[in-house]
């Protein structure tokens, strides 16, 4: 088996719809591959540094025959969990809790290897930690096996 860490703490910045620029504090890759079996675990950093409520829509690609195990968004140190449930109850408790100023999260398949979160009521001031982690097959590629984290 072998296991490979590595973590990138630069600061970026990336600039919301409406101009705000909302702060990226650093990213880990977790990657564990025994066999030809890689799970991953990748987990951003993100800051709300601004004096109002955010809802952050965040899109992240997978490999298409990657398999999701888990997504856990912490909130300072409130962790957010979800469990899958059809399409229109996951609406609408998402837009209940909304409406009644919690947290909530809704994770979807935007389509082959394409992901959408909504992370709602992340409040002035809150750091915010998204660990996605997925398992996938690798194949032979000749001599070598190849790994990619898509990006």
């Amino acid at each position: 088996m072998r296991h490979y860490q590595e973590r990138e703490t630069e600061s970026i910045t990336f600039k919301s719809r409406d101009g705000k620029e909302l702060l990226f504090a650093g990213i880990n890759y977790d990657i564990s591959i025994e066999g030809l079996m890689a799970t991953t675990t990748i987990t951003q950093l993100y800051a709300n540094p601004y004096d109002t409520n955010i809802e952050a829509i965040y899109t992240f690609p997978m490999d298409p025959d990657a398999l999701l195990l888990d997504i856990e968004v912490t909130i300072n140190d409130r962790r957010l969990k979800g469990t899958i449930v059809e399409k229109r109850e996951a609406e609408a408790t998402y837009e209940e809790a909304i409406d009644e100023g919690n947290r909530a999260i809704m994770v979807e398949k935007s389509s082959n290897g394409l992901y959408t979160m909504m992370i709602a009521n992340i409040l002035p001031k809150d750091t915010i930690s998204i660990a996605i982690e997925y398992t996938q097959l690798l194949a032979w590629r000749g001599d070598r096996v190849r790994y990619a984290i898509p990006t």
